[in-house]
């Protein structure tokens, strides 16, 4: 079987692409293709694997791996699954798989972790064409602001201007080159954002794909308005609580609020971000044949707009209490849907259906331990999850002879 394997880059219609894939696999498979779905919609459990275990980031925090051996726990369950799931696969005579996980791109900076994916996949696939879409750094990192400002990094000035971060994912021509290190030149595949068909697109045209089969999706992971991020600025709500467990209370509508201003960095910010990278630009359009110089640059005229980042610098007296206030809503929000999920076991059991009251039961322990992490919610959900526990000792009881 052979492999397609898309790493993104990220902000290049990667989210758009691979809730297509995954909710069209049966469409795939009728064409032979196989988009897996162990980890579901993203890949991501691909890029888990192949990093260092004892260097946890917040890829691993969110899926509570929070020390090696939980790491290495993971790693044998994904594996075991993806065996199952290709034999399966194979037997089906599903000639081409797709993996797509902008993660491999983001989460492996160097040639040993990298390596550790070509190894992994060569026990399964006789070939492996690896994916690339590029777009101009400046583009990228506008598109990412609204990405950082939601997983709570406060975007500004500063923010744009802080050169660590950004090339870290972003010197296209040492990740090119890392990717062909451990694949060969040959079987790496470049393809410009701007100018290119996207992911789906090419999909569609090289395996003759039925379009009136498909399902379509929509454009996801559009940006915040100016307003929004200086919203979160103001918040600065943090991603984990300090045990590193994931904040579940610091979801905002923002789809309810006011649509706002684009945000805009101005043309000088913009060309002083593109200039870090041209020489590396430069380097990649020179040695491949498959991406030049013009798709690495941005349309310059996006930029005409005056700079509004001054609108994210300014002072909110009221921040952190605003910030209290929105987790409290949270938290109330969880312990509304868990009392909601207790009277779905009750009628569930009711109606001696246990598996959904199982269901019902786990929904409401995750509600009330989001719930939970508020301090002044904590004996309130402390009552509801006892509540619950109540509720589904039903479960335990024998059937009334009849």
């Amino acid at each position: 079987m052979k492999l397609l394997l898309h790493i993104g880059t990220a902000k290049t219609g990667t989210t758009t692409a691979q809730q297509w894939l995954s909710k069209n696999r049966p469409t795939l498979n009728n064409t032979g293709l196989w988009y897996p779905e162990v980890g579901g919609v993203n890949h991501q459990w691909l890029a888990i694997l192949a990093m260092d275990p004892d260097k946890p980031d917040d890829g691993f925090y969110r899926l509570g791996l929070t020390d090696p051996e939980k790491h290495e726990a993971f790693v044998s369950k994904v594996s075991e699954a993806f065996a199952r799931e290709y034999a399966s696969a194979s037997s089906a005579r599903l000639r081409t798989a797709v993996i797509s996980s902008e993660h491999l791109q983001l989460r492996l900076p160097n040639d040993e972790m990298v390596a550790r994916v070509a190894r992994f996949l060569a026990d399964y696939f006789t070939s492996v064409e690896v994916i690339i879409y590029l777009r101009p750094q400046v583009d990228y990192a506008v598109s990412s602001a609204s990405t950082a400002s939601l997983l709570g990094s406060k975007v500004d000035v500063d923010w744009f201007n802080n050169e660590s971060s950004l090339e870290a994912h972003l010197d296209y021509n040492q990740l090119v080159d890392r990717w062909e290190e451990a694949f060969g030149r040959s079987n790496v595949r470049l393809f410009s954002y701007r100018h290119a068909p996207s992911l789906v697109e090419m999909l569609i045209e090289r395996f003759g794909i039925d379009r009136t089969n498909t399902v379509g999706v929509p454009n996801l992971n559009t940006a915040l308005s100016v307003e929004k991020i200086a919203l979160n600025n103001a918040l600065q709500i943090p991603q984990f609580n300090e045990d590193n467990v994931v904040n579940q209370n610091r979801d905002i509508p923002f789809s309810a609020l006011p649509k706002g201003n684009k945000l805009s960095i101005g043309l000088p910010l913009a060309r002083k971000i593109q200039d870090r990278f041209n020489k590396s630009n430069r380097l990649l359009a020179e040695r491949r044949d498959d991406v030049r110089w013009e798709d690495l640059n941005p349309d310059w005229s996006a930029y005409d707009r005056p700079s509004n980042l001054h609108l994210l610098d300014q002072e909110c007296l009221f921040g952190r209490e605003l910030a209290s206030l929105v987790q409290a809503f949270n938290g109330q929000l969880h312990l509304e849907r868990a009392a909601h999920a207790i009277s779905g076991i009750q009628f569930a059991v009711a109606q001696g259906k246990v598996e959904q009251a199982r269901g019902h039961l786990r929904a409401a322990l995750q509600e009330i331990d989001a719930a939970a992490q508020i301090k002044n919610l904590k004996s309130n959900a402390d009552r509801m999850r006892s509540i619950a526990v109540q509720a589904a000792q039903a479960l335990r009881q024998p059937s009334p002879q009849s």
